[in-house]
C-alpha cells in the first residue's frame, strides 16, 4: 500500500498488530514520540497503543476533513499525510496476521502472499474528492530513457541520469580500531545474506540506525539535530535499488536479476557530503552508481549506490571507515539492526514507481503553492 491507501486503510476500524522482540523498546520510543505530535496536533483519536507485556500494537488513524476551503483542504491533506507517514514508519517494523489463512504479512501488504487473499479493498473513485484537482499529471522532468550498464560511465541529460564506476576488486579494507559496532553489524549482513539465499525472489533491507534506548539519555535530554552520532542512520541497505532513471527497473540490473544475495549500500545528498563519499569509494575501488535527478516534488537529489555483491566483510568494514572517517561518527556508539524481507521484488517495484511517480495531490500542492506566490506579489 502506498501512502494514500495505508491512510484510507488505517481508518475503517481499530487494527492490531505484532511487534518483535527485538524492536520492542525501539517501537516503544516511536509510540511515544508519534503520540505527542499527533495529541499536539489534535488527532486524539489517531493514536497508538503499545502493549509491551503482549508485543501487541493497536490503533487506527482518522484524517481530519474539516476544513472547506481550497488552501485549508491543502493543508489539512498535507497534515493527514505527515502524521500518517510517521504511523507508517512505525509499522514498517511490525507484523500483521492475515485473516484467512492466519499467516504473518507485512502491515502495508495488500494482498496475502500465502494464501492470495486480498488484505485491502481498493476505495472507490468517488471516495477520493478531499481536493479538487486533475485525477493525473505527467511527471514533472522527463525521464532518461537510456538504458545503463556497469561499463557505462557518462552522464545523460545535462548531468540528470545514472553514472556507472565499476570499481575493481575490492582492496583489503578494516574497519578503524575500536569500534564498537563492527562486529554486530557484520553479523546482521551475514543473516541478510542468509535471508536472501533462502527466499532470492524477495525485496529485503537491513534497517541501521542509532539506538537512543542505549544511550541511556535522561527523560528529558535530546540529541541535536546534527549530533555525529546521527551519522549512522545515513546508510540504508537494500538488495536490490530501484531508479526511475532506469525505467523504474534496478540499478546494477545484471546483477540483480541474476538472483544471487546483493548488498547495495545507499547514502544520499542530504545526509552526507556525496562528493567526499564518492571520492572516498574511488579509493577503495568499490563499484558505484551516481544517480542525480528530480523528485516527485520537482525537487533535485543525488544519491551514490555502492556495490559489494555478497561480501559481508567489505560491506561491513565500508560502514564503519566511511561513518569514522567521512562523517565523523563515534566509534563506540550502540546500534540498531533488523531485517525485513516480507516483499517480493516484483511487488516492491511496483509500489516504488507508484509512490515515486507525480500524483493528483502534488498537482494540487503545487497550485497551492502558485496562487499563494501570486497573491502574496500582489
Amino acid at each position: 500500500m502506498n501512502l494514500q491507501e495505508m491512510q484510507q486503510f488505517l481508518s475503517t476500524e481499530r487494527h492490531e498488530w505484532q511487534v518483535p522482540a527485538k524492536v520492542k523498546d525501539k517501537v516503544a520510543k516511536m509510540v511515544e514520540r508519534y503520540n505527542r505530535r499527533a495529541i499536539k496536533k489534535g488527532y486524539d483519536t489517531s493514536t497508538l497503543t503499545f502493549d509491551e507485556a503482549t508485543l501487541t500494537l493497536s490503533g487506527l488513524f482518522m484524517p481530519k476533513k474539516e476544513k472547506k476551503s481550497f488552501f485549508g483542504q491543502i493543508a489539512e491533506c498535507g497534515t493527514n499525510a505527515d502524521l500518517c507517514s510517521d504511523f507508517k514508519h512505525i509499522l514498517d517494523l511490525c507484523t500483521a496476521v492475515c485473516p484467512h489463512c492466519h499467516s504473518l504479512v507485512a502491515p502495508s501488504a495488500k494482498r496475502c502472499e500465502n494464501c492470495g487473499e486480498p488484505l485491502f479493498k481498493e476505495p472507490s473513485a468517488d471516495t477520493e474528492k478531499a481536493v479538487p484537482c486533475r485525477k493525473e499529471s505527467p511527471n514533472p522532468r522527463p525521464l532518461n530513457t537510456e538504458k545503463t550498464e556497469a561499463t557505462d560511465t557518462g552522464m545523460m541529460h545535462d548531468g540528470i541520469g545514472i553514472r556507472y564506476e565499476p570499481g575493481h576488486a575490492h582492496p583489503a579494507m578494516d574497519a578503524p580500531d575500536g569500534v564498537t559496532y563492527h562486529d554486530e553489524l557484520l553479523a546482521s549482513l551475514n543473516e541478510f545474506i542468509a535471508t536472501q539465499k533462502a527466499d532470492p525472489k524477495k525485496y529485503a533491507f537491513l534497517l541501521l540506525a542509532l539506538d537512543l534506548n542505549r544511550l541511556d539519555l535522561t527523560d528529558d535530554e535530546e540529541l541535536d539535530d546534527d549530533d555525529p552520532r546521527y551519522g549512522i542512520n545515513a546508510f540504508d541497505i537494500q538488495n536490490v535499488v530501484f531508479s526511475k532513471y532506469n525505467l523504474w527497473q534496478p540499478l546494477f540490473e545484471n546483477k540483480v536479476t541474476k538472483g544471487d544475495p546483493q548488498i547495495f549500500i545507499t547514502v544520499r545528498d542530504d545526509n552526507v557530503d556525496l562528493q567526499e563519499m564518492e571520492r572516498f569509494a574511488k579509493d577503495h575501488g568499490i563499484p558505484y552508481a551516481l544517480e542525480k535527478g528530480f523528485d516527485r516534488y520537482d525537487q533535485d537529489f543525488s544519491r551514490l549506490i555502492l556495490s559489494f555483491d555478497d561480501d559481508t566483510a567489505a560491506a561491513a568494514n565500508f560502514v564503519c571507515d566511511a561513518a569514522t572517517t567521512v562523517l565523523s561518527v563515534p566509534k563506540d556508539i550502540p546500534i540498531s539492526l533488523y531485517i525485513s524481507a516480507c516483499q517480493g521484488k516484483d511487488k516492491a517495484q511496483k509500489e516504488y514507481k507508484k509512490s515515486h511517480s507525480f500524483s493528483a495531490r502534488d498537482t494540487a500542492r503545487g497550485i497551492a503553492t502558485l496562487l499563494k506566490n501570486r497573491v502574496i506579489r500582489k
